[in-house]
């Protein structure tokens, strides 16, 4: 009688994709590029996003993307206050995903804490000769400076600004006259959130902001 011949043919299995390289923070001048890179391994192919402060970043002038055997890159060209923040890579493929974060900070600025909500309202703060919060909340927000809970207005050492969801108070000059706690408060129909630093002055350089939010 004839027998059985069984062959066992293997197939291929997909294993999903896994950071081997993971994205480092980029700190870097005001004005030149900023370049992510990290390396995937897994089954190609790859669906690969990138998001900025949770909103997704598309290909763009300002945003370069390559990926080329699992090597992946972000390059954010001309890199200014807006461009400061927490950068995700999310790399997908038909069995799975895998995501990493780094932050992007400029020399000089200090990226402390970001929260990422619609209300109520909830801030960034860096600091160079300025103190810059970057808002997130629903608008209209309104945004007010305080120096030891005194109201700061526009005019002799102190500029104010609020763009694109950047606000901004300059000082123009330093001196030890400007130590002390300064408060930014921000204020949107559903509630109000406020921080507080203390900056020291020594010479041209603000110091002790490392303060969480």
């Amino acid at each position: 009688s004839l027998g059985k011949l069984i062959i066992n043919i293997p197939f291929p299995v997909s294993e999903p994709p896994t950071f081997i390289k993971e994205l480092s923070p980029a700190d870097i001048v005001k004005g030149s590029s900023a370049l992510f890179e990290c390396e995937i391994a897994g089954t190609s192919p790859f669906d690969v996003t990138w998001h900025k402060d949770g909103k997704e970043i598309k290909p763009s002038a300002k945003h370069g993307f390559s990926l080329l055997n699992g090597n992946v890159a972000l390059e954010v060209h001309k890199c200014d206050t807006s461009d400061v923040g927490e950068y995700q890579c999310t790399a997908a493929n038909e069995v799975g995903s895998c995501t990493c974060k780094t932050t992007l900070t400029l020399k000089g600025w200090f990226l402390l804490h970001l929260l990422v909500s619609t209300k109520p309202p909830s801030f960034t703060k860096t600091i160079e000769n300025s103190v810059i919060c970057k808002v997130v909340g629903t608008p209209p927000l309104k945004m007010t400076w305080f120096k030891h809970d005194n109201k700061i207005t526009d005019g002799g050492n102190y500029t104010t600004s609020f763009t694109d969801s950047v606000a901004v108070l300059q000082l123009h000059s330093t001196s030890s006259d400007d130590d002390g706690v300064y408060t930014c408060e921000a204020q949107n129909d559903a509630g109000s959130v406020s921080c507080s630093t203390t900056l020291s002055v020594k010479g041209q350089l603000l110091t002790d902001f490392l303060k969480t939010l």
